[in-house]
């Protein structure tokens, strides 16, 4: 059944909290080598934050002081569990920051003709047959155009149209199945 003539529009306002979220979604069902190399880098930091708690201890028990080596470990493993934990708040702090300026009065519109998005700075239009992924997570929509570029539209954004509604009309245009990230893990599993 094709859907009757629907328009959505959106004042892109997004918060920190949304870049987290984006991160986060990103991080789990990105595509390309560079996601690849965010993932590999990922268990590498957290397999290397495990070795140097566990030398840390080795030294601490070992030498019955806090020697150099004992020491180094110690700050070593804080560094990277530091940044395992808070990485994901750093990267959107810097994604918030590098898009500020870009995303400022951005309007995106998703009708019958395709996806537009204008701002101050460009105007982009996209057929519907160029988005690759669509899923929803955290009271937000996300669809990808490739492997690394996706337009986030948090519902609390939509100014017209109802934003439960945007993902079947944008399934129903381009083909996809609405995912989440949970269905990409599952997807992998298999």
């Amino acid at each position: 059944m094709e859907s009757e003539n629907r328009r959505f529009r959106v004042r892109f306002q997004p918060s920190l909290q949304d870049y987290e979220s984006f991160a986060r979604l990103h991080e789990r069902v990105g595509k390309g080598a560079i996601n690849r190399v965010n993932r590999i880098s990922n268990i590498i930091l957290r397999v290397f934050a495990v070795l140097m708690s566990v030398c840390a201890v080795v030294f601490l028990v070992l030498e019955r002081r806090v020697s150099f080596h004992g020491g180094a470990s110690i700050l070593l493993a804080l560094f990277c569990i530091c940044y395992w934990i808070f990485g994901k708040k750093l990267t959107a702090r810097l994604m918030k920051k590098q898009n500020e300026k870009l995303s400022a009065d951005t309007e995106i519109v998703v009708d019958d003709e395709g996806v537009r998005i204008h701002s101050a700075q460009a105007e982009s239009t996209f057929a519907f047959e160029a988005v690759e992924a669509i899923y929803r997570w955290r009271d937000c929509w996300f669809f990808y155009v490739d492997a690394v570029h996706a337009q986030m539209l948090p519902f609390r954004c939509f100014v017209e149209g109802d934003p439960a509604a945007f993902g079947e009309y944008l399934s129903e245009k381009t083909g996809l199945p609405v995912q989440t990230p949970s269905d990409k893990k599952k997807e992998r599993q298999q």
